[in-house]
């Protein structure tokens, strides 16, 4: 068998945005993440982009109370069901992520004993 294959897809990769990579602490970013949605909300524009990475954010850092804080504001600006639907399942997800945190702490402590 050969090893060269033909896929039945084209596809591309993005070009590399160029430029220095820059490390921001959790800190930072919050910062320009409560920055942007101040700026969103005093300007009359779109709050939206800046709730949801900010619950993305807190999400990745495991606050999931503010993470789900967060998605329920974006839910309560959605326009229409499709979009609440996606922002419910969105939420959704942060809340399994930390039941099986917990459940995974609770089987170290238990092992530990």
């Amino acid at each position: 068998m050969s090893m060269e294959r033909s896929w039945g897809f084209k596809y591309s990769l993005p070009e590399n945005p160029g430029g220095q990579c820059v490390e921001l602490s959790f800190a930072e970013i919050e910062s320009l993440l409560l920055k942007r949605l101040r700026e969103a909300e005093a300007g009359g524009g779109d709050m939206r982009d800046a709730l949801w990475q900010l619950a993305r954010l807190y999400s990745h850092a495991k606050q999931h109370e503010p993470a789900l804080d967060y998605l329920r504001q974006v839910l309560a600006l959605q326009p229409d069901a499709e979009e609440k639907a996606a922002m419910g399942l969105a939420e959704a997800i942060v809340a399994i992520q930390d039941e099986n945190e917990l459940v995974a702490q609770a089987a170290e402590r238990g092992a530990a004993e």
